[in-house]
């Protein structure tokens, strides 16, 4: 494990039944269309900057983006909190590092260091790295993986204290809700669903800490 958490009012603390009704009563296809929109939101270059977005050469898994979130969102089976998460450590990353722009070159393994730094922190029982990498088709190999994410974390400085302000100031924000609004207009509440994801939450700082091992 690189990473630790401590303090008793941590995010994953406030994992029981009814925390993240929104999310959690949302179907996997909803799901999924949302977690994308909140990815595609942080790209900085044009949708069409790898033809297809089938993989730039060979460098990234040979599908589109969409059905490549949508892959993680359905077949990891870890709570829905983890891709909120995420997609924090994705915004820490592009804020430490603004010359490393979020383009569909490098989104693909970005976001999938994100979640497993994320899971990692938030699960009880967490995949390792081989397991990520057959959820992955083996795109990316046991030992890229190992190296990415120890070069992630140095990139954040080791940072993934998320406070329950920033977590809910997040889903609060007008381009998240709109994100939610249009994925999920004819099916569910927009404003309301999203806010509700944070009911349950503490006050307080959620403590996710992390120290080298």
């Amino acid at each position: 494990m690189f990473i630790q958490q401590s303090g008793s009012t941590s995010l994953s603390s406030a994992r029981t039944a009814g925390d993240l009704p929104a999310v959690d009563y949302l179907t996997g296809w909803q799901f999924s269309c949302f977690y994308t929109r909140l990815v595609e939101m942080l790209l900085s270059g044009p949708s069409d900057e790898v033809g297809t977005g089938t993989g730039v050469a060979n460098t990234e898994p040979n599908m589109p983006l969409e059905q490549f979130l949508g892959l993680l969102a359905k077949k990891t089976g870890v709570q829905r909190q983890c891709f909120i998460a995420s997609i924090l450590l994705i915004r820490r990353f592009h804020t430490l590092n603004p010359r490393q722009p979020l383009t569909h070159l490098n989104i693909y393994r970005i976001a999938l260091i994100s979640l497993i730094v994320a899971v990692a922190l938030l699960e009880d029982c967490v995949y390792d790295l081989e397991s990520w990498d057959k959820l992955t088709f083996s795109h990316y190999g046991v030992s890229f993986l190992a190296t990415l994410e120890q070069q992630y974390l140095t990139l954040i400085q080791w940072n993934v204290l998320i406070t329950a302000s920033e977590y809910r100031a997040f889903l609060e924000s007008s381009d998240v809700v709109e994100a939610y609004r249009s994925s999920f207009v004819d099916q569910v509440p927009a404003s309301p669903c999203v806010l509700a994801i944070t009911s349950g939450l503490h006050q307080g700082t959620l403590c996710l800490e992390s120290e080298a091992q």
